[in-house]
């Protein structure tokens, strides 16, 4: 079945959301706070698209929907959003108010990775996330990590500290077994990296606190 061409409201940012990410966003712009004022009014979703140049969205970005919203009295507003379904841009237009609309197919991940590939990368992620939560001087309980392929491989996407372009290129990915490769293969590199950090700089086990030379 062809995928249903949809008009929705664009959010062009420096950043890339994944379904089931909060975002929490400062809208100060008047063309956006009437996008905003639209889709609450409207209960609908906008999408956030990364830019690297204002206007000029990336093809692929995820739906947005607003969870929390304060209102201040000049007419800004604060609000919190989540991510849900990834979608890819066909056209885009300007609306009257002044910000984009795409013409947009939504975009889920296919495919189901072996189990294999699905422990790997839970098993990884588990690592990283300790290691940064050991950096941070904070301690971990996984009493609800993902078992779920789809929500695993959404999880490690969304924790994993990585350049807007890498970020990106993960949410590009056609499968969802493309996407677990590549997390397994980045989770690897990044894991190694962050035990010889944590490594190099551990201080001296020396009772008297004195460096060794």
């Amino acid at each position: 079945m062809e995928a249903k061409v949809q008009a929705l409201p664009l959010f062009p940012l420096n950043v890339v959301l994944f379904p089931g990410q909060s975002l929490p966003l400062h809208i100060f712009e008047p063309r956006y706070r009437a996008m905003i004022t639209h889709c609450l009014n409207n209960n609908e979703p906008f999408g956030v698209v990364l830019a690297y140049e204002p206007d000029t969205p990336v093809e692929v970005g995820t739906t947005a929907r607003v969870t929390e919203v304060k209102r201040l009295p000049d007419g800004r507003m604060d609000i919190v959003t989540v991510g849900e379904e990834r979608f890819k841009i066909h056209n885009l237009r300007q609306s009257p108010d002044g910000y984009l609309i795409g013409d947009v197919t939504l975009f889920p991940f296919t495919g189901t990775p072996d189990k294999s590939l699905v422990a790997e990368v839970a098993r990884r992620t588990r690592r990283y996330v300790k290691l940064l939560a050991d950096a941070n001087g904070m301690r971990l309980r996984f009493d609800q990590f993902p078992n779920d392929a789809n929500d695993l491989a959404l999880f490690a996407a969304i924790a994993l500290r990585l350049p807007l372009d890498e970020k990106q290129e993960l949410l590009d990915k056609d499968t969802l077994v493309s996407l677990m490769q590549a997390e397994a293969r980045t989770l690897g590199v990044e894991n190694r990296l962050m035990s010889i950090t944590t490594a190099a700089i551990r201080p001296p086990e020396d009772e008297h606190g004195f460096c060794r030379n």
